[in-house]
């Protein structure tokens, strides 16, 4: 049976981690029903950072850090007692939507998302949520904070409890898939206009069309169950919560439902040990180009030697597999097409929604 592999978080025991990291245990999510909590929320640019010139690791002494040495922080973000919040933002806010902020809202956050930082940047828009902590505004990664062009939906929905409005019975966003978790991937998501958005009921058929900020919406729809799909441009494919074309709603529902645009590149084969019988390990698809902004990593679990590496954009690929048996690593890294030099593995081409089939990989 092939194994299906999408894209992947680089947690491979191949690929190492950091000696301290954040990890928000229960923290709010961007695409729940409910609006997460917050003492200020506000759309607004960051017209500067400013950071201390040396970083250091941030340990605060003191109980209230016991989780961050842990390595998670439980919801809410409110972050342990200074040194933490060392870097200061300033934003101009442009829309409010919950708690007291002028033109200009300063708030605190960290060097580095392992401390929980939020990795502003100048220049961009961001819906933020705000924690007040020691008289001061705090961000971390574990609020709900995030790029405005990835909150339309959001957006949406605060703009229509702060004014008192009825939001669309269905309503979302289509955008794109980020190629990487973390501010360079956040950049590249772009709203996709114009796409045909179904909802199919059981009686009847209903169609509209994206906005060109990414937002679709069907009004006066009668009572029932819909199927909602979004018709895919030509080598991509459009998802609900990363596996669903087809996801099931009801109107008047607050919770947004809102499609991600995948490319549909694919890489399928086979991997082979010395004596041409299956193996099964790990493999990853590592994008070597054209594009400087790294994409992935990608890859997954082979089971007995076939593998199918969903998802790919454009580019140009390495292969690398890990051999396991009972649970570890059982030999060295390998190479396609049988090698362990990293510079002599081939390149794999993969078109916009091409399929590369019936790759043998074989372990020499």
């Amino acid at each position: 049976m092939r194994s299906r592999i999408g894209f992947i978080p680089a947690a491979f025991s191949l690929l190492a981690a950091p000696a301290l990291a954040c990890s928000c245990v229960g923290g709010p999510s961007t695409n729940s029903c409910q609006v997460p909590t917050a003492d200020i929320i506000v759309r607004a640019t960051v017209v500067s950072r400013e950071e201390p010139p040396t970083p250091r690791p941030v340990v605060p002494p003191g109980p209230t850090i016991g989780a961050l040495r842990n390595g998670s922080w439980s919801a809410g973000a409110v972050p342990p007692p200074e040194p933490w919040g060392r870097v200061k933002v300033t934003l101009r806010v442009s829309e409010r939507f919950r708690g007291s902020a002028g033109d200009l809202l300063v708030v605190r956050t960290e060097v580095g998302t392992s401390a929980c930082g939020y990795p502003f940047e100048v220049g961009h828009e961001y819906l933020v949520f705000a924690h007040e902590h020691q008289k001061a505004m705090t961000v971390t990664i574990c609020s709900a904070t995030q790029p405005a062009k990835m909150a339309i939906a959001r957006i949406e929905q605060l703009r229509a409890l702060r004014d008192g409005t009825a939001l669309p019975d269905l309503y979302g966003f289509v955008g794109t898939h980020p190629l990487r978790w973390d501010q360079s991937g956040w950049e590249q998501v772009e709203a996709m206009a114009g796409l045909t958005v179904t909802a199919r009921s059981d009686s009847a058929e209903y169609h509209t069309q994206t906005a060109d900020n990414g937002l679709y919406g069907f009004r006066g729809l009668p009572a029932g169950r819909y199927q909602l799909s979004v018709a895919a441009p030509p080598g991509r494919r459009v998802l609900w919560g990363g596996r669903a074309e087809h996801a099931g709603a009801s109107p008047g529902v607050s919770c947004a439902m809102n499609f991600e645009v995948f490319w549909d590149g694919v890489i399928r084969g086979t991997v082979l040990g010395r004596d041409g019988q299956p193996v099964s390990g790990v493999i990853t698809a590592a994008y070597t180009g054209p594009e400087t902004v790294p994409a992935g990593p990608y890859g997954g679990e082979v089971k007995d030697g076939a593998f199918e590496i969903v998802r790919l954009p454009p580019g140009r690929y390495r292969l690398r597999f890990l051999p396991f048996e009972g649970g570890r690593a059982s030999g060295p890294q390998v190479y396609y097409p049988g090698t362990t030099v990293e510079s002599a593995a081939a390149v794999i081409e993969v078109g916009e929604g091409a399929h590369v089939d019936g790759l043998r990989f074989p372990i020499l």
